[in-house]
């Protein structure tokens, strides 16, 4: 796992064009769907460069059939935009003010990453996370968003960390109906 993030970060340090607002409109509402009206235990430690292709799918590239075959609901634009966006990262912005006032996070940027996954030892890479972020139980990165013609579907892929082999990535699809973002469907990537 830490040489798969030592990859992740070695990649990502040329950064592609800056995320459109309505990825980052997407992204928000996604946060603010996840336990309505139950305040966040834990705070989100929220990586500020985006997923891209190699965090999405492990064994293989993206796969547009698979996709489709994955979240049937998902247009063949978004999933279009969603593969192109994918192939690099980009510095991630969460606007504040669009996120429930309840929600615990802050941003991570790649130095500290750095630092505290420096330990050849994952479990003590983790220690050294849960000293920096008390309270962060939760390792969160977001990749940019697919969004079809219409701007009425968003797609994108996270993955959520806490710990040794404790982790998930997964895709999630989003319907825009009257300008509000509500979540379609969640498909699993992979799970440590």
């Amino acid at each position: 796992m830490l040489a798969a993030l030592a990859g992740t970060l070695a990649s990502s340090s040329a950064l592609s064009e800056p995320m459109r607002g309505i990825e980052r409109e997407a992204i928000a509402a996604y946060l603010n769907s996840q336990a309505p009206g139950e305040p966040s235990r834990r705070t989100l430690v929220i990586e500020s460069t985006t997923a891209i292709t190699a965090d999405a799918f492990i064994s293989s590239g993206p796969d547009r059939k698979e996709l489709a075959s994955r979240l049937p609901e998902a247009t063949s634009a978004v999933i279009d935009d969603f593969i192109r966006v994918l192939s690099e990262t980009s510095a991630l912005q969460i606007p504040g003010h669009l996120l429930r006032r309840d929600i615990r996070w802050q941003m991570i940027g790649e130095g500290d990453i750095d630092r505290i996954f420096s330990a050849k030892k994952l479990g003590v890479a983790w220690e050294n996370f849960h000293k920096a972020y008390p309270g962060g139980g939760l390792l969160v990165r977001f990749s940019r968003v697919g969004i079809d013609e219409r701007a009425a579907q968003a797609l994108f892929f996270a993955s959520v960390r806490s710990g040794g082999l404790g982790g998930s990535g997964f895709f999630v699809l989003l319907h825009r109906r009257f300008g509000i973002w509500r979540l379609l469907a969640t498909e699993q990537a992979w799970i440590s």
